[in-house]
């Protein structure tokens, strides 16, 4: 993320050509890929998956109602700690960062009272990489749903498109300026989410001293017994 931002802010500048735009683009697309390829892909015993937004506790139906998991950490009941596993694939940070439940190739993310760039609002274009694009970036696929308002104005309805690869366009000056507050969005989602696992190992460790300073002090009161036996003895 922090090298799509590198490369947003040099897309950024005026003085760009647009072959050296394009170069810039094959790269991020190439970053978006590799992003959604980890979040897919990590994984605990190859059937739990840790970072696509699928692991947490179930409802009666089977679906997630949040991402906490608990560990069980020590050898009573109550020595847990609890962990949260969002979305981290690049569509479930974009989806973050936007407030969206529907995020579809082309459409724009808004930041509402932003600086203005286009329109009077600060947005950021998705882009899709088809199989036209270079060999490297046929990689997984994933889906995304377009969320079309009726022409009377009074409804919404969804349509599911086909299985689409996504990336942040930056094909344009305004495009590249928006993109870096995208992305400082979703590196400040995955640096909240290492601070929630920093959290909960204090909370481990924590947990595993007061057991250990328990278990010292019954050894000692254990000891201090014998010792008074053996001198009645």
């Amino acid at each position: 993320l922090q090298r799509m931002r590198t490369l947003a802010l040099q897309s950024a500048n005026g003085t760009n050509a647009d072959s050296e735009r394009t170069a810039i683009q094959e790269e991020t697309d190439q970053l978006s890929l590799e992003i959604q390829r980890i979040g897919e892909q990590t994984s605990f015993g190859g059937t739990l998956h840790l970072l696509d937004g699928s692991l947490g506790n179930k409802d009666e139906n089977g679906k997630n109602k949040d991402n906490d998991v608990s560990f069980q950490v020590g050898s009573h009941s109550d020595q847990t700690v609890t962990a949260s596993f969002s979305d981290l694939t690049f569509g479930g940070l974009v989806n973050y960062v936007a407030g969206k439940k529907e995020v579809a190739s082309g459409d724009t993310i808004d930041f509402g009272k932003s600086v203005a760039l286009e329109n009077g609002k600060q947005t950021a274009v998705l882009r899709t990489i088809t199989t036209a694009d270079k060999d490297g970036l046929n990689g997984t696929k994933m889906a995304a749903d377009i969320t079309v308002i009726n022409s009377k104005g009074d409804g919404v309805e969804k349509k599911a498109s086909a299985a689409a690869k996504l990336s942040i366009s930056m094909t344009s000056q305004a495009n590249a300026q928006a993109a870096v507050k995208v992305l400082d969005a979703m590196i400040s989602h995955v640096d909240s989410e290492r601070v929630d696992f920093a959290s909960e190992t204090a909370s481990m460790t924590q947990q595993n001293v007061i057991q250990q300073a328990a278990t010292s002090v019954l050894s000692q009161a254990n000891s201090s017994t014998q010792i008074a036996l053996s001198l009645l003895g």
